[in-house]
């Protein structure tokens, strides 16, 4: 019996499927590399990653209380504390059940294809293909989406009320993450730097804020203080619509297991890491949460701060300093720094994977991994384009209405009215008077909607150059536009909810078409992980699929009343485009050369006793 072979019977492994191996390939792999191969796989990366590491790197992609602290006030007016207080402990039960589910599967197949491998093994035999292609893609274009959001909340955190003129640091921070991510030695250790970040900032912030507040609120404002103010007239809409911002806080759970191929005994270990997520995000999330709003002394001073960002206003109304309000946002933009390198360090494993596969175009030139850097550069570098080209329709559309707006001048009768152009910034949304200059002004936009309202905060720099006569009255609305009026980023997602909803929504549906083919198959007719869960594991299956539906549907809802160009929730065009380009692919392309389930295993050796043998995987069984 040759090495190998004692090696897989050691291992107890009775055969293993091994792709484009021969039997000299195989002598002085370990375990992990076999079991690798086994599914048809070579190991391509080196296992550098302790369970600290990946723990690091789950952890700061999910980073609960950066993503409660990102989108705080608009969790404000879509419930109030009591949406943020109740519903991180609702999505802490539910993101446990979605835990367990991924830590069965990843357990029974560590692969660092995650949801896609899974659909392709669980699927029925005439399904698999497509059933993976499309799991790869959702789970694919959920990642972009996730790295896209990130970069944005971060862009606005670290620019505050620059951002406003400037959005193209939004870029600035997808080009800095890419080239952390390009050496993969580091990458592990500054998992841990992140998670540690992460968490310092976390344990400085709880303290800080709480102990400088000069009041606090008392806990019937924390625990049973309900505002809406959507527009939506049901409390219950408000709430669930305002569930997006608790949920965000607890995405992304399946980073862990598209690092399977770079840990030893991914089969214990990333349940470990995904569960550990879990765990720390709801006390992190939770206690952040419960500290703040003890802390706040003004919550209308938040949504109206000339910053931008609310949460820097929070802090400043906290240690009623600005220096020291800048640094504990400074620890915010660090951990969101961390958490934008875990996403593009997650979407380009995702995206090499899934290309070793055929499942995207040019698959052959993406899924080269660079031996020097020990990174998929490639898949990387083409992940963190889309990135940036999503970023850009983003700023398009920001570009889009930062144009003149016309304002009609009630002016004395001894001037005719006229209309005159104004360079107003931001007019996502219109400029309201009453909250500019006052009645007595005679300034009146054209239209004015219903749904709050916030401009820019300072005037252009370049004075008025129209009719000399209406100068003054001109240089009065400027001067009130720069010193009383409202401002609100809310933060930008509640300008984006279709990017925040599709990472959430598509990461969901990747997960559960992998857990229907499981159901479907029989929980007790796949090959066990260490991790499983039994009855348990069952029940949580159920609750992610229901969970899955449910967002399906009421995360689609708008976040405001009444309905405008600038509040409308876009998903199902997203999902309408994701849809058409994946079955375009597939019918063009996909379906002819996709590696599926059947191709994977008929390509392989099996090695049986001592000798080796060619046969199909429908010969194995």
């Amino acid at each position: 019996m040759d090495a190998a072979a004692k090696m897989t019977e050691k291992d107890g492994v009775n055969a293993s499927y091994v792709a484009g191996f021969d039997m000299a390939d195989l002598k002085g792999l370990d375990s992990d590399a076999l079991k690798l191969a086994e599914m048809g796989y070579k190991q391509d990366l080196r296992r550098n990653y302790t369970v600290l590491s990946v723990l690091g790197v789950g952890f700061s992609l999910t980073n609960s209380w950066w993503g409660i602290a990102a989108a705080l006030i608009t969790g404000i007016k879509s419930g109030g504390p009591v949406l943020i207080v109740y519903g991180i402990i609702l999505l802490t039960l539910v993101s446990t059940c979605v835990g367990i589910t991924l830590s069965e599967l990843a357990s029974a197949y560590p692969n660092a294809g995650g949801q896609y491998f899974w659909a392709s093994e669980l699927a029925p035999k005439r399904y698999a293909n497509f059933a993976s292609y499309l799991t790869g893609w959702l789970a694919w274009a959920g990642s972009i989406f996730t790295s896209a959001s990130v970069a944005l909340g971060t862009a606005v955190a670290a620019v505050g009320c620059w951002q406003l003129a400037h959005p193209d640091c939004y870029q600035i921070l997808n080009i800095f993450a890419f080239f952390f991510n390009c050496y993969a030695r580091a990458l592990p250790a500054l998992g841990q730097i992140t998670l540690w970040t992460s968490l310092v900032s976390f344990f400085v912030i709880l303290v800080a804020v709480p102990a400088k507040a000069p009041t606090h609120q008392h806990a019937k404002f924390v625990f049973a203080n309900f505002v809406n103010e959507t527009g939506w007239s049901q409390n219950g809409i408000a709430f669930i619509v305002g569930l997006i911002n608790t949920n965000y806080a607890f995405a992304c759970l399946d980073c862990a297991t598209h690092l399977s191929e770079e840990i030893h005994r991914p089969e214990k270990m990333i349940p470990v890491a995904i569960l550990s997520t879990v765990a720390i995000g709801f006390v992190t999330s939770w206690t952040f949460s419960i500290a703040l709003f003890f802390s706040m002394s003004n919550v209308e001073d938040l949504s109206e701060t000339a910053t931008g960002v609310p949460l820097l206003a929070l802090f400043d109304q906290a240690l009623n300093s600005k220096a020291g309000a800048i640094a504990l946002e400074a620890l915010v933009i660090a951990t969101g720094i961390g958490c934008l390198i875990a996403s593009h360090t997650w979407q380009s494993r995702l995206c090499w994977s899934f290309a070793r596969d055929h499942g995207i175009p040019f698959s052959s030139f993406f899924a080269k991994v660079d031996r020097r850097l020990d990174v998929p550069i490639r898949a990387h570098a083409m992940s963190c384009t889309i990135v940036a080209i999503v970023g850009c329709l983003y700023l398009g559309a920001y570009t889009a209405f930062n144009r003149y707006v016309p304002w009609r001048i009630r002016l004395p009768s001894s001037i005719n009215s006229q209309t005159v152009q104004l360079p107003v910034y931001d007019l996502l949304v219109m400029l309201r008077l009453a909250n500019c200059t006052g009645k007595d002004d005679g300034v009146q936009p054209l239209s004015v909607m219903e749904t709050p309202t916030y401009v820019r905060r300072s005037p252009p720099s370049s004075g008025y150059s129209g009719n000399s006569r209406l100068a003054p009255l001109v240089s009065r609305l400027r001067a009130a536009a720069s010193a009383r009026l409202p401002i609100n980023l809310a933060n930008s997602f509640s300008r984006l909810p279709s990017m925040v909803t599709a990472c959430i929504v598509l990461l969901y549906i990747s997960y559960s078409i992998p857990v229907i083919c499981l159901l479907i198959r029989g929980r007790n007719n796949i090959p066990r992980g260490p991790f499983w869960m039994g009855p348990v594991g069952l029940f949580s299956n159920i609750v992610l699929l229901l969970w899955t539906c449910f967002t399906l549907i009421m995360y689609s809802f708008p976040s405001a009343m009444p309905v405008a160009s600038d509040n409308m929730n876009y998903v199902s065009a997203v999902y309408g485009i994701l849809v058409l380009t994946i079955i375009a692919d597939w019918f063009l392309r996909g379906r002819h050369h996709y590696r599926g389930h059947v191709q994977r295993h008929d390509e392989t050796i099996v090695i049986v006793g001592g000798g080796v043998q060619e046969k199909t995987m429908h010969e194995v069984h």
